[in-house]
C-alpha cells in the first residue's frame, strides 16, 4: 500500500503466515538532573578537544623551529655540519671523504688572541716550535695584546715579534682592533705594528709570491699551491672616521678582484684571512665582495679571531643569502694550541681541527 507509512518490522518465524509490527516504546524523558550531568559532559569533551588543538598549534612552530636551528648550528668541536653548509666543508678523518681528495693537501695553521700576558707569551713560544714541519706556515689574526691592560707600548709590539720570529714555519700577521683600534691613540698604535708585522713573513726563507695593496700593505693576497689566501684589515669597534673606515673597505674589495682577474684558473679554494667576525660595519667590503661569489664559482672560508662568541671553534654561515661562503671563529690563542687547516680537493675541500 503506498500510503502506508515506513516503519520497522519483526517477523515471527514460527508463523510465515503472519506478521505483527513491533510496538513503539513509550519515549524516555531524562531528569533534569541526568540531562545537566550530559551537559557538562559535552561541556568538558569540547574544551578538552579545544585545549589540545591549541596546545599542538604552540608546539609543532616550535619544534620546527628548534629543528631547523639545530640543523643549523655547527661547530668543529663536534664535527657537526648543518646543510646550509653541504658541499663545503667535511671534518678531518671524515670516512665519507675520497682518500684521492686529500693527498698533497695544502696545509697551514691559524692563531690569534695571544700573548696577553707573560705566561701565555711562554706557551705562544712553545706552541710555535711544536708546529710540525708539514706546515706550509702560521697565520696570526691580530690581537697580540689586551689594549687596556698593555697600553699599546711600543715594546708590547717588538716583544711579540721576537717570538714569532723563531717560529720554525712561516708567519704571517693580520691586524686586530686591540692591536690599534682599541689602544688609547688608534693611529700611533697602528703605525707601531706596522713597523713590527708589516710583511712578517719575509723574515723567513721561503718561496711564497705575496701580493699586497698599495698604501695598505697590511692587506695581501697568496697564490699558494692552487689556494688563493687573501689577509684582509676586518676589525669590529669604534671609529672617529667612517670615510677612511669605508674607502679602507672599498680598497680592500678592489685590490682582491683585481687579484681574481690576474689568478683566473689558478686557484681551487679562497681562503679570507681576518680579525673581526662579519658584522654591517664591514658592509662596505662585504657587498661588493658578493658579486664576486657566483661567478667565480670556487669554495670559499673566512677564519677571524675569537670575538668573544665561546671560546671553542665555531664553524658557521654568516650570509644566509650566501651559503658558499662558510665562516670558523679561531679558539683563544692563550688557551689553546694553534689550529690546524687543510685545502684539499673536491666540492669540501676544506678541513679544519
Amino acid at each position: 500500500d503506498n500510503n502506508t507509512n515506513l516503519r520497522t518490522v519483526w517477523k515471527d518465524t514460527s508463523d510465515d503466515d503472519t506478521s505483527s509490527v513491533l510496538p513503539q516504546k513509550p519515549p524516555v524523558h531524562k531528569t533534569w538532573q541526568e540531562a545537566m550531568l550530559n551537559k557538562r559532559r559535552r561541556r568538558r569533551i569540547f574544551c578538552g578537544v579545544f585545549l589540545l588543538v591549541v596546545i599542538a598549534a604552540i608546539t609543532i612552530p616550535v619544534v620546527l623551529k628548534t629543528t631547523k636551528s639545530d640543523e643549523n648550528r655547527v661547530s668543529t668541536a663536534t664535527g657537526s655540519r648543518g646543510p646550509s653548509s653541504e658541499g663545503i666543508y667535511i671534518p678531518p678523518n671524515n670516512p665519507n671523504r675520497p682518500e684521492e681528495e686529500t693527498v698533497d693537501m695544502t696545509t697551514f695553521y691559524v692563531t690569534s688572541d695571544v700573548p696577553y700576558d707573560h705566561a701565555e707569551e711562554e706557551k705562544f713560544a712553545k706552541d710555535l716550535d711544536n708546529l710540525p714541519s708539514s706546515a706550509d706556515f702560521i697565520v696570526h689574526l691580530g690581537n697580540i695584546q689586551q689594549a687596556e691592560v698593555s697600553m699599546c707600548s711600543r715594546s708590547r709590539y717588538t716583544e711579540v715579534s721576537a717570538i714569532m720570529m723563531d717560529s720554525p714555519v712561516p708567519v704571517f700577521t693580520v691586524i686586530g682592533a686591540e692591536d690599534y683600534l682599541n689602544c688609547p691613540d688608534p693611529y700611533d698604535s697602528f703605525d707601531r705594528w706596522m713597523e713590527s708585522f708589516e710583511n712578517f713573513e719575509n723574515n723567513f726563507n721561503n718561496g711564497f709570491e705575496v701580493f699586497r695593496l698599495e698604501g695598505r700593505s697590511e692587506t695581501f693576497v697568496m697564490l699558494h699551491d692552487g689556494v688563493l689566501f687573501v689577509g684582509l684589515h676586518l676589525v669590529n669597534g669604534q671609529t672617529d672616521d667612517d670615510d677612511e673606515w669605508e674607502q679602507r673597505h672599498r680598497d680592500q674589495v678592489g685590490f682582491y678582484f683585481g687579484m681574481l682577474k690576474a689568478h683566473k684558473d689558478k686557484f681551487r679554494a679562497i681562503v679570507l684571512l681576518g680579525n673581526g667576525r662579519p658584522t654591517p660595519q664591514q658592509n662596505a667590503f662585504w657587498e661588493p665582495f658578493f658579486t664576486s661569489v657566483e661567478p667565480v664559482g670556487k669554495p670559499i672560508i673566512y677564519l677571524h679571531a675569537n670575538d668573544g662568541h665561546g671560546q671553542g671553534v665555531t664553524q658557521y654561515v654568516p650570509f644566509e643569502e650566501y651559503p658558499e661562503i662558510l665562516a670558523v671563529q679561531v679558539q683563544d690563542g692563550g688557551k689553546n694550541p694553534p689550529l690546524k687547516v687543510g685545502v684539499a680537493y673536491g666540492e669540501r675541500p676544506f678541513l679544519v681541527g
